[in-house]
């Protein structure tokens, strides 16, 4: 008996698109049955560390993660480009990246924190590199609404990064499991914060009473107050390390008999 005939083609299909995965991906059950459980929450957090960069074909995009439904097909891809300094986003019909000027082809990334909020009708998604907050983007779609004909999922991703799915868990949780530096935690504190605002001044604005312009990008400010924060904790570094000099000058000058006033004469 040959067997099913289906059978053996849906086996062949599978086998065919495992192999041709096998170089930079495998199926992640566990991470398939995580996602299952949690797609419905109000919020997402993927967590992937360890990235390391590739020793070959560095110029070439490398997909960290990849979700598609057993059935429809439906599917969502999370993507590095190195060269190009972008983490892209990308379903069958929309393609959106972040631009990340930190990032880089001999980089390597202890952490990479994806917080995906899917309460608004477009999913929205802070991007974390390093526990740094890079910026924000909207989606044109709902991962809820996207899955939720078919919540069975296959998930494709790479074996060499440790990777983490939690729901209705605060980025705060996230960043201080990953040991970032209480400044970082701080800064990130204050996105629910700055979002409540962004709202608010939107209220105001729909009065029409009060004209408010806004030339402001959120992501460059961002960028612009973790830069600041870079510089402080380095001239911090600095000033500890010149205060360190002058102790051991000091201690040297305190143990010099010649050096004394007074003596050696």
């Amino acid at each position: 008996s040959r067997g099913d005939p289906m059978m053996l083609i849906r086996t062949c299909v599978l086998a065919c698109l495992v192999g041709a995965a096998a170089f930079a991906a495998s199926l992640d059950a566990d991470m398939a049955g995580a996602l299952d459980n949690s797609v419905d929450s109000d919020s997402l957090v993927i967590s992937i560390k360890q990235i390391r960069p590739r020793k070959r074909q560095r110029l070439e995009t490398e997909t960290l993660l990849s979700v598609s439904t057993r059935s429809s097909g439906v599917s969502f891809s999370v993507k590095l480009d190195r060269g190009n300094k972008k983490i892209v986003f990308e379903t069958q019909k929309e393609k959106k990246h972040l631009d990340v000027e930190s990032l880089a082809d001999t980089r390597m990334i202890n952490s990479l924190v994806l917080v995906l909020d899917q309460r608004k009708p477009a999913t929205e998604v802070q991007v974390y590199l390093d526990c740094i907050l890079e910026g924000k983007l909207h989606l044109d779609f709902n991962l809820l609404h996207l899955f939720k004909k078919d919540p069975k999922f296959i998930v494709l991703r790479e074996r060499r990064y440790i990777m983490e799915l939690d729901s209705e868990t605060s980025v705060q949780e996230i960043l201080k499991r990953l040991k970032c530096d209480p400044h970082d935690q701080m800064l990130s504190q204050n996105t629910g914060e700055d979002e409540e605002e962004e709202d608010n001044l939107r209220t105001r604005e729909s009065r029409g009473d009060i004209p408010i312009f806004h030339d402001c990008d959120d992501n460059l400010l961002v960028k612009t107050i973790n830069k600041l924060i870079g510089v402080v904790n380095r001239l911090q570094e600095e000033l500890e390390a010149q205060r360190t000099e002058t102790n051991n000058l000091r201690q040297l000058l305190e143990q010099c008999d010649i050096c004394k006033p007074g003596e050696g004469y």
